[in-house]
């Protein structure tokens, strides 16, 4: 069987956070009421997505969403197929994240065995599933994780928590992903030392070992020593300068970390 991922995708984080930043700019009047409902992130602030507002996230969510999928793979096996469990299996899919559209996908790789879907069955089943998987819980992971949501994939009663704790798990993951390219930046600086540490090494050799080398040509190696002594200083300088923008990242993955963990639980 092939693996086919479910709906999921990298959204635009500096667009969700556009969003996130309007929205606080409303007055707290617009967006209050719903801290009686829980303590769920945004939602411990006391605000409140109007339809409007709803509407521009997902919106903002669509517009990076991929529905990855491999049509070609059998996404059942003949012994699924044969043993009829539509309800059952739109549970599974519903609980993975896939959307309803999956039913094409097993109705092709049954109809090799001559089975035919249910497709009732399927939905009544996608529908609990789905019901299970948009929880906030499972929302904060998703983006924690790096992953996406698709237009309208949680029912209305259900989506406006499940935004709000995505919101907040982007907030971790953008601040990983911060700390993240901070390392490799710094991890390429050092390594570009250390080249040039090793160029500085083999010209030293040269000019202390080749005696055949005029003065000319040991003028310009020596020019090149010293110029590759201030690039190696440069990219240690700047390996440096970005320990400490790493620090300041870590500190605020840690802060992420200590204001969600009593909300959403370990991850």
């Amino acid at each position: 069987m092939c693996a086919v991922a479910p709906i999921s995708s990298t959204s635009s984080s500096a667009s969700i956070q556009t969003v996130w930043g309007e929205l606080d700019g409303k007055s707290s009047g617009e967006h209050q009421g719903l801290a009686k409902r829980g303590s769920l992130g945004h939602l411990a602030a006391g605000r409140r997505l109007t339809g409007e507002w709803i509407m521009r996230i997902l919106l903002t969510l669509a517009a990076g969403t991929i529905l990855m999928g491999l049509g070609s793979c059998a996404t059942m096996s003949q012994e699924q197929c044969l043993m009829g469990d539509w309800v059952g299996q739109g549970r599974a899919d519903g609980v993975a994240g896939y959307g309803a559209g999956r039913l094409s996908d097993h109705a092709e790789a049954c109809a090799r065995h001559g089975v035919t879907p249910d497709a009732n069955a399927y939905y009544r089943g996608h529908e609990q599933g789905v019901r299970q998987y948009c929880v906030p819980g499972r929302a904060f992971r998703v983006a924690v994780s790096g992953g996406g949501y698709a237009n309208g994939f949680c029912p209305a009663d259900l989506e406006q928590d499940f935004l709000y704790a995505y919101a907040d798990g982007r907030l971790i993951w953008d601040a990983m992903q911060r700390a993240d390219t901070l390392r490799a930046r710094a991890d390429e600086s050092r390594a570009r030392a250390a080249e040039y540490e090793q160029d500085i090494r083999d010209a030293e050799y040269r000019l202390a070992n080749e005696e055949d080398l005029t003065q000319e040509q040991r003028r310009t190696i020596r020019d090149r020593i010293n110029r590759l002594r201030r690039d190696r200083d440069t990219a240690n300088d700047q390996a440096n300068a970005l320990s400490y923008d790493i620090t300041d990242a870590d500190r605020e993955v840690s802060r992420l970390r200590s204001r969600f963990t009593p909300v959403y639980g370990n991850w």
